[in-house]
């Protein structure tokens, strides 16, 4: 019995858990050759695409961070919701940015 309810759930799960990792085609196409940068700030990982030459970036917290998020919001039927805030996501983008001196690059003026 717990077999075949087994059998049942992992295709469900797998499901789930791979529609994490899906992004909008335009993601696909702009930033399909943009070499991803690792970052971390305030204890936690970031993955950035980062296109300077557009003005543009991609930040997103780490695959690991995003797959556990997901999982634990679809088991939870959304009653558990952990998503990365959006101003953890800004502080991060902005750090990055900082730390590269392109804040200009995307028009951003720094605090003075």
């Amino acid at each position: 019995m717990q077999n075949a309810i087994a059998a049942r759930l992992f295709p469900a799960m797998a499901l789930l858990c791979l529609s994490a990792c899906a992004y909008p085609e335009y993601v696909n196409d702009d930033y399909r050759y943009i070499p991803l940068t690792t970052f971390s700030h305030d204890n936690h990982s970031f993955r950035i695409f980062d296109k300077p030459s557009a003005g543009k970036l991609i930040i997103t917290p780490s695959l690991s961070t995003a797959m556990s998020d997901v999982m634990i919001r679809n088991v939870t039927f959304g009653k558990y919701n952990n998503m990365t805030q959006q101003e953890a996501l800004q502080a991060a983008a902005a750090a990055y940015l900082a730390s590269q001196g392109q804040m200009q690059h995307h028009g951003i003026k720094p605090d003075v």
